[in-house]
């Protein structure tokens, strides 16, 4: 689920810029990467944490991580007041098809407590058991680095557990590659399409310039993008003011089918 502020819109043509055949990823300005470390690990979990720890070193000079946030709360009252527009938004449910067939990884956030430094060291030592420290092959380290930083990028401290967040995180190298390259994919379609290097576009955000990217998200057939599907549902915010028959409208004007659009369950006190 997704959840969105009325107030960016002002009228329902807020839903048609909202979901427009692409979805965006903003980049993860936050990202803040330590060198994983272990007591006293021993054999190939030693090997494994010390490339990781020099993928990751590398990763945090060349990548830009972009991320995309999605809820699996889908109409809780909390998620309502911090992200929908002071409950006079929308949530918008995808298929699941819509979002897995973009690129990136897409994974649940994993919520840690006070101990949040031991917690990450935990995470790493984790992933680093199920990679073999021998394997030469560069793409292997490629892949595994990648999963580690996007892993990375997918915590965030208890306070936020009932937000049951969920990332879309697309990595990609801050400059252009030049040369061969300039050929090697970024990433994939799920259809094996080949995804390479964009420049990333901007927008003026709250705290400063944001740098985004933007996808086709829905059913890929055939090298194309089938995005009237991608809708499950629309929930209406406790105090939205837009009415069924509007967002319907956005929705229609879009070549959007089979979706349902209904009232927010959630009670709040109007003054």
């Amino acid at each position: 689920m997704a959840f969105c502020n009325q107030r960016l819109f002002g009228t329902p043509t807020l839903l048609v810029r909202m979901i427009r055949e692409k979805l965006t990823l903003a980049t993860n300005t936050s990202l803040r990467l330590s060198s994983p470390s272990a007591t006293n690990p021993k054999g190939s979990l030693r090997r494994a944490l010390g490339k990781l720890s020099e993928g990751l070193s590398r990763a945090r000079q060349e990548q830009q991580a972009f991320c995309c946030c999605f809820s699996l709360a889908k109409d809780e009252l909390p998620m309502w007041g911090a992200y929908g527009g002071n409950h006079s938004g929308l949530v918008i449910g995808f298929r699941p098809t819509a979002i897995l067939s973009m690129p990136g990884r897409l994974q649940r956030v994993t919520y840690l407590d006070e101990s949040t430094g031991e917690g990450f060291r935990d995470l790493v030592r984790t992933m680093a058991t199920e990679i073999d420290p021998d394997v030469e092959d560069e793409i292997y380290w490629i892949n595994a680095t990648a999963s580690v930083f996007a892993a990375i990028t997918a915590l965030k401290h208890s306070t936020w557990h009932y937000e049951r967040e969920a990332r879309l995180v697309y990595l990609q190298v801050k400059e252009a590659p030049e040369g061969e390259a300039a050929s090697i994919p970024m990433d994939y379609f799920d259809d094996g399409t080949e995804l390479f290097w964009r420049k990333p576009l901007e927008r003026r955000g709250i705290a400063g310039d944001v740098s985004y990217v933007t996808f086709p998200f829905g059913r890929r057939l055939s090298d194309s993008v089938e995005h009237n599907g991608a809708i499950e549902r629309v929930i209406l915010g406790p105090d939205c003011k837009l009415t069924r028959d509007e967002v319907d409208a956005a929705l229609k004007s879009l070549g959007y089918v089979r979706y349902e659009i209904i009232d927010s369950n959630c009670k709040i006190r109007v003054t």
